[in-house]
């Protein structure tokens, strides 16, 4: 199973929503666990088993004849098949889960997809499109169902594929960090959302599909699916979601070479005075890109940050790093052993940060390891000398003064040997 942790999608909003939903599902499910079974009077002649293994299971506890048989007891809160409008399941059902888990599962996508939907549209927007979603499925699922008797659904699975599908539309081209274990080895990689979600919706359409349609977990994921794609096509439609040209009907008009047409609209107060504060807006906008760069860099997670990085220098072309965020870049790439980005970097932060005399102990050390980078794997002894000429020896602390000398004395030893140094 993948199991989708971070994305590099730009975050305007931080996940509270998200955060609150899983809290609550949680605590649903310790209630759900905690409610008594219920005692029921049944001939097992008369019911029909279907596909759901975990829920017949629950139901093969029977002695035979009209005994009694006891039901769990969350199932009223289930989503009902045959028996009739139930409002109440409409909310309940998808809120409590099979199984731990079912429940682990749920909410390891649920984080994921809601990070990047939440991100766009802020905490109430995607409360009430998560519930409404959630709702809308159940009402259209219970409907569908009312003449055939089937086991009732439950959990939030439809809900997060209906917020799958809003991210894959809103945010195509960002990746989705993905952690996955194979043969008890760790592995992370990273994978475009528009591909990911495509995956798991096309798994269970075939699923479904090989099923005939019939009620099961790979029929209730395309509806939810399903519910979330119309909804996330009429936001861009109607503009309702800010995505920044990212959303897929700009990616498709980009790949087509054409522009995406806005629709025009009569301009309003707010339009007015919209345009009069649009640098105002300007200037909030490269702040929230500075923050979620802030909040990727925080997170150890830099190809995202360098990602937003280019994103404000479209809104900023004279943004740049703060020297904090620059010399944990420096580190990274260090960690990476790419060395070229290392020289840019090492060689952009001396051109900016040289003269802060409160960045002195960061710039010496950004100079020794650049000199011994030219030393070690550049082989460009005079390029090392020169860069460690201006450090003040004296004011170095003891193992950087080592280091230093070592690294001279190795620049000297290739000098004599008769280094032949090439540079761009």
């Amino acid at each position: 199973m993948l199991f989708p942790y971070w994305t590099d999608a730009e975050l305007k909003h931080w996940p509270f929503a998200t955060i609150v939903l899983i809290v609550i599902n949680v605590f649903a499910f310790m209630v759900q666990i905690a409610l008594p079974p219920i005692p029921v009077h049944s001939d097992p002649s008369e019911t029909e088993i279907s596909e759901e293994d975990e829920l017949i299971a629950m139901l093969q506890n029977r002695a035979g004849g009209n005994e009694v048989e006891e039901l769990p007891g969350w199932w009223p809160y289930a989503l009902s098949h045959g028996d009739g409008l139930r409002p109440i399941q409409w909310l309940t059902s998808f809120f409590i889960h099979g199984g731990i888990m079912h429940l682990v599962g749920n909410m390891i996508f649920l984080w994921a997809f809601g990070l990047v939907v939440e991100g766009r549209v802020g905490p109430f927007l995607f409360t009430v499109l998560y519930m409404g979603m959630g709702i809308f499925q159940n009402i259209t699922e219970q409907l569908i169902f009312l003449p055939f008797e089937a086991m009732p659904s439950l959990g939030a699975s439809s809900a997060i594929y209906a917020v799958m599908m809003l991210a894959m539309l809103w945010a195509p081209q960002d990746n989705m960090r993905i952690f996955i274990m194979l043969f008890y080895r760790p592995f992370f990689f990273s994978i475009p959302i528009l591909i990911l979600a495509a995956i798991y919706f096309l798994i269970d359409f075939g699923a479904c599909l090989a099923a005939g349609f019939g009620m099961g977990t790979g029929l209730l994921h395309v509806m939810g699916g399903v519910v979330g794609i119309g909804v996330g096509i009429v936001f861009l439609t109607f503009q309702w979601v800010d995505c920044d040209d990212r959303d897929i009907f700009s990616m498709v008009y980009e790949a087509a070479g054409k522009k995406r047409k806005t629709k025009p609209r009569k301009p309003t107060k707010k339009d007015l005075k919209a345009k009069e504060t649009a640098e105002e807006q300007r200037r909030q906008r490269i702040e929230t890109i500075r923050k979620s760069i802030q909040m990727h860099i925080d997170a150890g997670n830099f190809p995202a940050a360098m990602n937003l990085m280019k994103q404000l220098h479209r809104v900023a072309p004279n943004a740049s790093w703060t020297a904090g965020q620059m010399a944990k870049l420096i580190s990274y790439f260090g960690s990476e052993k790419q060395w070229e980005s290392v020289v840019v970097y090492s060689n952009q932060f001396l051109e900016k940060f040289e003269s802060d005399p409160t960045l002195t102990t960061t710039v010496n050390t950004i100079r020794i390891n650049l000199a011994k980078i030219y030393v070690v794997e550049k082989g460009l002894p005079s390029r090392a000398l020169k860069t460690l000429t201006p450090i003040n020896v004296a004011t170095l602390p003891d193992r950087h003064r080592q280091l230093y000398h070592q690294i001279v004395a190795a620049a000297k030893k290739q000098i004599a040997e008769g280094a032949i140094e090439f540079e761009d």
